[in-house]
């Protein structure tokens, strides 16, 4: 036998003696393959945030004089963030589990799918930018030093049709007056005017046609026990109807005295005319 044979017996028999590795080397090696994927996959989308933040990268080649062809250009797809779409004004008050009456929403608070409406539906984000709109509107026109209308919006009215696609909307304003709390309504829809909640509240409604705003189709007036209102039915295929009343009756103390200084019907006959006051499509 001679010295390399010998050399090999001798490494043979120290391999034959040397302690069983507690770990596996399959795992070592499943492991070393998974950290080389994750240095993969970092490097790779280091890259692709340096495209998205160059925007365009012009790529050159050594050797590429005048006349060559032009180096490639590699443009960037912006990325897309999936977001939610919002929700509208329709579906937070005639979506699933709201309260209906005749086909009718009732402006209550209403049940999503799945879980409890955690605010009351004047507060949902669309209603109560719409809302916000229709009272900065009738403050404008109505209390422009903002002495009588109330500054919140603490209540909405609301009706849908059987398909769920909202038909009017609006909200009570109260209207201060010394120790008087009295009220403002207004009232946005479309479809017959007869359907509308202020019109349903007054018995007697006579046509004014004398002077139309520009953009106004018809005007009814309503000055009885009820209060005072006016309907307008407006070009833009929308009517809109506005009620005042001495005595907030929700909101009211029991016995309070009447608001004296309301609006008069050239006043509401101009805010209904406003085509800031508007529905939502859809």
């Amino acid at each position: 036998m001679n010295e390399l044979d010998a050399f090999s017996e001798r490494l043979h028999e120290l391999g034959q003696r040397a302690p069983v590795p507690v770990v596996d080397p399959v795992h070592d090696i499943r492991r070393g393959r998974i950290a080389l994927r994750r240095r993969r996959t970092r490097a790779a989308a280091g890259a692709t945030t340096t495209l998205v933040a160059a925007g365009v990268v012009l790529a050159t080649v050594p050797g590429r004089g005048a006349g060559a062809d032009p180096a490639p250009v590699v443009t960037s797809q912006p990325s897309r963030s999936s977001s939610p779409r919002p929700v509208t004004v329709a579906e937070q008050l005639c979506g699933e589990g709201g309260a209906v009456s005749g086909g009718k929403a009732l402006g209550t608070v209403r049940r999503r799918i799945g879980e409890v409406a955690s605010t009351a539906p004047w507060q949902e984000p669309a209603v109560a930018r719409l809302l916000a709109d229709y009272r900065s509107v009738t403050a404008a026109v109505l209390d422009p030093a903002g002495r009588h209308l109330d500054r919140r919006v603490s209540n909405v009215q609301s009706s849908c049709d059987g398909d769920g696609r909202l038909t009017s909307l609006g909200t009570k304003l109260g209207w201060k007056s010394g120790r008087a709390l009295g009220m403002v309504q207004i009232e946005v829809g479309r479809g017959p005017a007869d359907d509308f909640q202020i019109v349903m509240g007054h018995d007697r409604w006579t046509a004014d046609e004398q002077s139309l705003p520009a953009g106004v189709v018809k005007v009814r007036v309503a000055d009885d026990e009820g209060g005072r209102a006016v309907v307008v039915k407006r070009a833009d295929g929308l009517t809109v109807a506005v009620d005042t009343a001495g005595v907030w009756g929700n909101n009211a103390a029991p016995g309070s005295p009447a608001a004296g200084d309301l609006p008069g019907v050239g006043k509401l006959v101009r805010l209904a005319a406003d085509e800031r006051l508007t529905l939502p499509e859809g």
